[in-house]
């Protein structure tokens, strides 16, 4: 669990930094952890699914970004 926390946090200060293609992995990675670990719709995905979309917009996938945002705000609903 502490890795994935530290996994998210670096990528938020990559993200920070303006560099989302160096985050976007790291936000992946840690959101397949999380998923095998508790299942799809554990609302903790959310914040790796956060940054994950925000990496994704940082990188210019547009489509990608709005379905896993997307996917973010229903796991919080």
């Amino acid at each position: 669990e502490e890795v994935l926390v530290t996994n998210e946090v670096e990528g938020a200060c990559l993200l920070a930094s303006n560099r989302a293609a160096q985050a976007l992995p790291l936000f992946e990675a840690t959101l397949a952890v999380r998923e095998k670990q508790a299942g799809p719709e554990d609302p903790w995905n959310a914040t790796a699914l956060s940054g994950l979309g925000r990496a994704q917009l940082g990188v210019g996938k547009k489509a990608d970004a709005a379905v896993t945002l997307a996917r973010a705000v229903k796991l919080l609903e």
